[in-house]
């Protein structure tokens, strides 16, 4: 699900995700107003600056778990790390990002996107190509992959421990995970993918339990800050665990008759250097 905020607002052909074994296709316009872009970015922005002592440019990896065809995430990642494992359940969300990396002329245009992230952080339109072209080689060397919370064999999340110096994903795990079981189950598998001192940071809407495709309706797993929490510390390797949440207003959830969401939450924990 892509929520840009009104002034940027567009159309944009994606794949959301229903059930594990399936997926529609739709042109999806941004139409949740209570979940702003500018919101994500201004709080995403915070927690992507670790200790310079573990994190430098030109060595680190990071896992983008559950990207959907969305890049923004990515291009803020690509300024921090040199390589990016990309993946997504969808083949088709895969396919639109490999477009846009090989420039190909029926990508979708992420320019005006780029630079309203540019903005955001303080930093001018004239530095967007040289992002895009860091974010280009990011993801070349990490490669695309596909994912599946649901699969106990899915190969992303069975891969080599302490591989990881970011994980990041947003919007997806309560959308993907079917029972709060299987996100803690999922939660544990991602940490023990980061390295020692490596950071986990997730976006998320709060208490949701479905939102609507124009007329189609979707699950999503209502989670707070308590349950996301309580996963994070029962994997027993994550510290400093800091939630920023942001509540909707009740206007705004009256008025929002697509989802019920009730707020978002930026999550971030490090992993236990041993």
């Amino acid at each position: 699900m892509l929520n840009i905020d009104n002034a940027h607002a567009s159309t944009i052909n994606v794949c959301i995700i229903i059930r594990p074994a399936s997926f529609v296709s739709r042109n999806v316009s941004s139409t949740l107003p209570v979940f702003r872009f500018p919101s994500i970015v201004k709080r995403t922005k915070i927690t992507y600056e670790p200790p310079q002592s573990t994190l430098s440019i030109g060595n680190q990896k990071a896992l983008e778990f559950g990207g959907g065809p969305c890049l923004w995430p990515s291009l803020l990642l690509a300024q921090h790390v040199d390589s990016i494992r990309f993946c997504d359940y969808a083949q088709c969300n895969l396919n639109a990002v490999s477009d846009w990396i090989a420039q190909k002329p029926s990508a979708f245009d992420w320019t005006k996107y780029f630079d309203s992230v540019l903005a955001i952080v303080g930093s001018s339109k004239e530095k967007r190509v040289e992002w895009e072209s860091r974010l280009r080689e990011a993801l070349n060397r990490g490669g695309l992959s596909t994912c599946d919370v649901n699969d106990p064999n899915c190969p992303i999340l069975s891969g080599k421990h302490n591989d990881y110096d970011i994980i990041f994903s947003s919007l997806c795990l309560e959308a993907a995970c079917l029972t709060v079981e299987i996100f803690n189950e999922t939660i544990k598998r991602l940490v023990r993918l980061l390295k020692p001192g490596g950071l986990i940071l997730l976006a998320m809407v709060r208490n949701e339990s479905f939102y609507y495709v124009h007329e189609e309706k979707f699950f999503c797993l209502p989670l707070d800050e308590t349950t996301v929490e309580k996963a994070l510390r029962a994997t027993k390797e994550v510290v400093d665990i800091h939630i920023d949440s942001l509540n909707t207003s009740t206007e705004d959830q009256q008025r929002n008759t697509i989802a019920d969401l009730d707020g978002l939450m930026i999550i971030r924990a490090y992993k236990i250097i041993q």
